[in-house]
């Protein structure tokens, strides 16, 4: 990952994924969830369905046109439950990564669905220590019902995991308000892991702690007293003005956001959120982000587009479309790390590598800068610097053979990142190589008494 953090600090990020808990509305026409319903691509079609059920999730993972059982099929006496049923522990990653694409491919449907399953793939990688960590208290039948308040999330709300009830009751932990955490799932029911610095982590994604530096505090609903120490509900916040405190409203579409939060900003959706407030020449206003055909003088495009030089929202290129990135014939090291640190965001839908990226700009030629935008490669899956080659992987993987201090060319493969005490090779980092071997929370360290590297805890045992 890009930065150090404690054995479940990315799950923080990964699974604080929720502003409510009730399910999304009858999109308007030509809204975003209106248009997924209908579109010939969306993520409900056989081959995303097939990629999904690649991880081991068995039911229908919330999509709406799951496969039928035929009528000679026979009795059906020990398959999944359905999608809301209780959860297996050991499907609780797959699942949650088939929920969060659902919910991406709704609010979204720009997106193919290889960059739907690309983008809500890291969720799997970032839950997993949660699922394995035997100190938390885990609800089958909790975790069910979160998966599809994931899925059934509005577009404008989908922010901290335990501001859903289900999500919230799915693992308990013996904290209490004030404790030292390093994620979410440290800390009690309704609250958060929080610091004083309020998030300022990369796009709003990132845990806001490392090592355990952060404290348990608490958060209420709307209408409920707030303060310094007790913080508000996504889609809330505490209202300064009313005696006492108390967790108000953010401003809807369309209504004054110049002392308030809007509705889907940032804060608010964490991943591709569609609203932002706008400080125009009178009131700042809370608006819609622009999308194709947008005007973008007044308000931001929404991240899977960009603002041209006419203020016009273009849509930014996707899986398949041509691309345009730094490119050298013979490029020193630092003119490689440059491309690869442009090709990463000449795509649509990058969250930054290993935080759920969609897409990479790769080159198709040695010798010119031609250059396609793809998903990144998954495990088994050639990558590599070169020609038709990522030198980036899925978040659960690395490419094996690229070497951060040369970065000179070669064809390599996506292997699993290395686990904690595994041995590795010792590479160190560039700026614009997160091509770690290791596991998050951990790094290759060498060990002067063994001679060797090996995967240890980047916290120390915190």
């Amino acid at each position: 990952m890009l930065f150090a953090t404690s054995r479940f600090a990315l799950v923080a990020f990964g699974l604080s994924l929720a502003g409510a808990c009730s399910s999304a509305t009858v999109p308007d026409a030509g809204s975003p969830d209106a248009a997924a319903a209908s579109r010939p691509d969306a993520i409900v079609n056989a081959d995303a369905r097939a990629a999904i059920s690649d991880t081991g999730v068995e039911s229908d993972a919330g999509f709406p046109d799951a496969d039928v059982v035929p009528d000679d099929a026979g009795p059906v006496d020990s398959g999944p439950v359905g999608p809301c049923g209780p959860l297996d522990k050991a499907q609780g990653p797959a699942r949650f990564t088939a929920a969060l694409a659902s919910w991406v491919d709704r609010c979204n449907p720009e997106l193919t669905p290889n960059e739907v399953l690309s983008i809500s793939g890291f969720i799997s990688f970032v839950a997993a220590p949660a699922f394995e960590n035997v100190t938390l208290t885990y609800d089958a039948t909790a975790a069910g019902q979160c998966g599809c308040a994931i899925a059934d999330a509005p577009c404008d709300s989908l922010a901290w995991f335990r501001a859903i009830d289900a999500c919230d009751a799915t693992f308990v932990s013996t904290a209490t308000t004030g404790d030292a955490c390093s994620t979410d799932f440290d800390c009690p029911t309704r609250h958060r892991c929080a610091e004083s610095q309020k998030d300022v982590a990369f796009v709003g994604l990132l845990p806001p702690t490392l090592c355990g530096q952060g404290v348990c505090q608490q958060f209420v609903a709307l209408g409920e007293p707030c303060s310094d120490s007790v913080e508000c509900a996504p889609g809330t916040y505490c209202n300064s003005d009313a005696v006492p405190e108390v967790c108000a409203a953010n401003a809807a579409l369309g209504e004054d956001c110049t002392n308030r939060p809007c509705v889907g900003d940032s804060e608010q959706v964490l991943i591709l959120p569609p609203n932002q407030c706008s400080f125009t020449k009178g009131p700042a206003t809370c608006m819609a982000r622009g999308r194709a055909g947008g005007n973008c003088e007044m308000v931001a495009c929404q991240e899977l587009y960009r603002c041209d030089n006419n203020l016009d929202c273009q849509p930014m290129p996707g899986e398949g479309d041509a691309c345009v990135t730094v490119f050298e014939l013979n490029p020193s090291i630092i003119a490689r790390e440059l491309q690869m640190h442009e090709s990463r965001f000449a795509c649509r839908g990058n969250l930054g590598v290993g935080l759920g990226a969609s897409t990479y700009c790769v080159p198709t030629s040695t010798t010119t800068g031609d250059a396609v935008c793809r998903t990144h490669p998954v495990i088994g899956q050639p990558c590599g610097i070169g020609a038709d080659l990522s030198p980036f992987c899925a978040p659960d993987a690395f490419c094996r053979d690229v070497d951060p201090l040369t970065l000179a060319p070669v064809t390599s493969l996506c292997i699993p990142r290395r686990t904690e005490t595994s041995t590795c090779g010792g590479r160190p980092l560039t700026t614009f190589a997160p091509n770690q071997e290791c596991e998050p929370g951990t790094t290759c360290t060498f060990e002067v008494g063994t001679g060797m590297s090996r995967c240890l805890d980047t916290c120390g045992g915190v």
